[in-house]
C-alpha cells in the first residue's frame, strides 16, 4: 500500500522548490524598484518633517495638495507598471511549469496507485497554456498586478504620516515607506505569483485526471503540521469530483489524491484524527485561546472550523472560521 501523505508531502516540496526560484526573481527584480523611488520618498519626508517643525499640520488632504507628493505618486505608478511587466513574465513562465509539474504529479499518482497499465493520454504544452489562463479567470497577469496600486499608495501615505506623528527622522520615515508602504506590491506579487501557480498546478492534475479516464474523483490531503491552515486540516479527507476544483484560500498547499474508477478511497488518516493526537499545547497553539476555549466546551465540531463560500472569480473558497461564528453555535 503506497503512502499518500508521503507522497504529497514530496510533491508539495517539489512546488516548493521551484516557487522558490520565482520568488527570488521577483525579489531581486523588486530593488530596482526601491532603488528609483528611494530618493523622492527621503525628499518627500524630509519636507514634510520640515512643514510640521514650523509649527503647521501635515495631514493626508494636504499631502494630496503638495507638488512633491503627487510627483512621488506619478513615479510610484511607473515603476509599478515596468515592474509589474517584468513580474507578469515572470509569473506567467512559472504557471506554465507548475502546470506541467501538475500533470506530471497527476500520472505519478496513478502510476503509483496502480492504475496505469501501458500507454494513455497525457496533456501537452498546448493544454498547459489554456490552464494557465483558467487559472487566473483569463485575466491578465499585469491587471492582477495592478491592482495592488491604491492600496500602495495608501500604504506609504499611511507610513509617511505615522512617522510624522511619532517624530521619527526623516530617513527613518523614509524607510517605513518603503518597508510597510511600497512593499505591499512585492508582497501583492509573491502572493498572487504562489497562488496562480499552485492553481494552475491543480487545474492540470484534475484535468489529467479527467483525459487518463481512470479517476472521476479525488480526496484533498492538507500538510499534517502546526502550521497548517485549520480550514485545510478540517476539509482533509474530503471527495470531489475530478470536474470541481475544492475549496481554496490563498497560498492553499493542499494535495489531490486520485480516486480510480470501481475502488474505495484510499485509507488515509485525516486531518482530524492527527489533529487529536497532538498533545493540549499544540492544539491550542493551532487553535488560539479563543477556539481552544470553546472546543474544551465541545462547542463545535472539528468540521466546522472550515467555512466554505461558494462563487466568486475564482470559485469556491475557504477559511478559517471565526471565534465569533464559532461561539453562536452554543447559542
Amino acid at each position: 500500500m503506497i503512502d499518500a501523505v508521503a507522497i504529497a508531502n514530496q510533491f508539495r516540496a517539489e512546488l516548493q522548490a521551484q516557487n522558490a526560484s520565482a520568488m527570488d526573481a521577483l525579489t531581486t527584480r523588486w530593488r530596482t524598484v526601491e532603488a528609483a523611488l528611494q530618493a523622492e520618498m527621503e525628499a518627500l519626508a524630509f519636507q514634510m518633517s520640515q512643514t510640521k517643525a514650523d509649527g503647521q499640520t501635515v495631514s493626508e488632504s494636504q499631502l494630496y495638495a503638495n507638488e512633491r507628493y503627487q510627483a512621488l505618486l506619478v513615479q510610484l505608478q511607473r515603476e509599478l507598471a515596468k515592474y509589474n511587466a517584468d513580474a507578469a513574465a515572470i509569473m506567467q513562465a512559472q504557471q506554465l511549469s507548475f502546470a506541467s509539474m501538475g500533470a506530471e504529479q497527476a500520472t505519478a499518482w496513478l502510476r503509483y496507485s496502480g492504475a496505469i497499465q501501458g500507454s494513455f493520454t497525457q496533456l501537452n504544452s498546448g493544454a498547459f497554456e489554456n490552464i494557465a489562463a483558467l487559472a487566473r479567470a483569463d485575466n491578465p497577469l499585469a491587471l492582477l498586478l495592478s491592482n495592488a496600486y491604491p492600496e500602495t499608495a495608501q500604504a506609504i501615505t499611511d507610513a509617511l504620516l505615522s512617522g510624522l506623528a511619532l517624530g521619527k527622522n526623516p530617513r527613518i520615515t523614509a524607510r517605513m515607506m518603503v518597508n510597510d508602504g511600497l512593499a505591499t506590491s512585492l508582497n501583492h506579487a509573491l502572493l498572487l505569483t504562489r497562488d496562480q501557480s499552485i492553481r494552475a498546478a491543480r487545474l492540470a492534475a484534475l484535468q489529467q485526471y479527467q483525459t487518463s479516464g481512470l479517476a472521476d474523483a479525488y480526496m484533498r490531503i492538507a500538510a499534517r503540521q502546526r502550521r497548517t491552515c485549520l480550514a485545510c486540516l478540517a476539509l482533509d479527507g474530503t471527495v470531489y469530483p475530478t470536474n470541481v476544483m475544492m475549496p481554496l484560500h490563498p497560498q492553499c498547499r493542499c494535495t489531490i489524491v486520485p480516486i480510480l474508477r470501481g475502488r474505495e478511497p484510499l485509507a488515509i488518516p485525516t486531518g482530524k484524527q492527527w489533529f487529536l493526537q497532538q498533545d493540549a499545547a499544540t492544539q491550542r497553539s493551532m487553535l488560539g485561546p479563543g477556539r481552544y476555549a470553546l472546543w474544551q466546551k465541545g462547542v463545535f465540531q472539528f468540521e466546522d472550523l472550515a467555512t466554505v463560500h461558494s462563487g466568486g472569480v475564482w470559485g469556491a473558497n475557504t477559511q478559517v472560521t471565526t471565534v465569533e461564528a464559532l461561539r453562536r453555535m452554543a447559542q
